[in-house]
């Protein structure tokens, strides 16, 4: 049955040792049977089995390097190891953040598994490089956690966490958000913002994923990240722990009503005014409604929503 498929997998996924049970479910040829995407590249183009086997084995050093990451996580504060610079960079800067991404990673999703485990999914699902192709591992995961009888929420958090890493490697390949200073700069605040604006809650396990992906590129053959993906990694988790309700989810200063009383129209108008207002508040443009109904009224008199937004434009 499907469920107990699920049962053991969930189980074996979920182990310290899981990147060497799934290096045997390789070997012995298990996985045709049970997570036949392990060895499927993106593009989902038939491959000769060398191939296949080294699509399998390279998402499996991707699971071993995310172990390393949860575990120097879940270690702190009794222990940091000395290559984990994902977690000594966040412990230096904030303390705070490895305590809300601990009680996030031991989260459940669903009835089945914790956050920290899901992650471990994602990154089976996760092509090696970025491409056109991206979607379709995402798609894969979809697909195969809907036939294991995965819940809803457990799927859906997957999906979104193969979506945002790639969207994380965009922001990183930029180096916006590499300085520690990040919070005095508008435009760093919007990257925050719309990162975690499609990402959601999964934005942070992207994060992680992208981490462990870059470990085990050749360009980085020692078990350490870019040093721009740490940065990163750090600000964006920083940020959803310590800035959520102001720069992530700001609370709304105005509400519909309140928009179409200053002039805006109702239906989609009223929808794209909140949610550029909503930037707006994210990056610091306004943070009282009094400054909310002035830059709205400023918009509506110049007939042009988008000058809800600072200088950045929309996304």
């Amino acid at each position: 049955a499907p469920e107990r498929v699920r049962a053991e997998l969930v189980a074996l996924v979920a182990l310290p040792a899981a990147a060497t049970a799934l290096a045997l479910l390789v070997e012995l040829g298990l996985v045709d049977h049970t997570l036949p995407e392990l060895e499927q590249a993106a593009s989902q183009v038939a491959e000769p089995r060398s191939d296949r086997l080294a699509e399998a084995a390279g998402r499996i050093r991707v699971v071993a390097a995310l172990i390393r990451q949860l575990e120097s996580v879940e270690r702190w504060p009794l222990e940091v190891p000395a290559r984990a610079a994902f977690a000594r960079a966040l412990a230096d800067t904030s303390p705070p953040s490895l305590t809300g991404l601990k009680a996030y990673l031991s989260e459940q999703m669903g009835a089945e598994t914790a956050r920290a485990t899901l992650v471990r999914w994602a990154a089976l699902f996760a092509p090696l490089t970025l491409s056109p192709d991206q979607g379709t591992g995402t798609l894969a995961a979809r697909n195969r956690l809907s036939a294991l009888r995965f819940s809803r929420a457990a799927i859906e958090f997957v999906g979104l966490v193969l979506a945002s890493r790639g969207a994380f490697e965009n922001v990183a390949s930029v180096g916006t958000l590499t300085e520690t200073d990040y919070g005095s700069d508008p435009e760093a605040r919007r990257t925050i913002y719309r990162y975690y604006r499609d990402a959601r809650a999964a934005g942070v396990a992207g994060a992680l994923l992208a981490l462990a992906i870059s470990e085990t590129r050749h360009i980085y053959p020692s078990p350490e990240c870019s040093p721009a993906y740490v940065a990163t990694a750090r600000t964006m988790v920083q940020a959803y722990f310590t800035q959520r309700g102001s720069w992530i989810d700001p609370a709304p200063l105005l509400s519909g009503h309140d928009l179409m009383a200053l002039g805006v129209a109702p239906g989609r108008p009223v929808g794209t005014a909140a949610a550029l207002l909503r930037e707006a508040q994210a990056v610091g443009a306004v943070s009282t409604v009094a400054q909310a109904r002035a830059l709205v009224l400023r918009a509506v008199q110049g007939g042009d929503c988008l000058s809800l937004l600072a200088p950045g434009g929309p996304a």
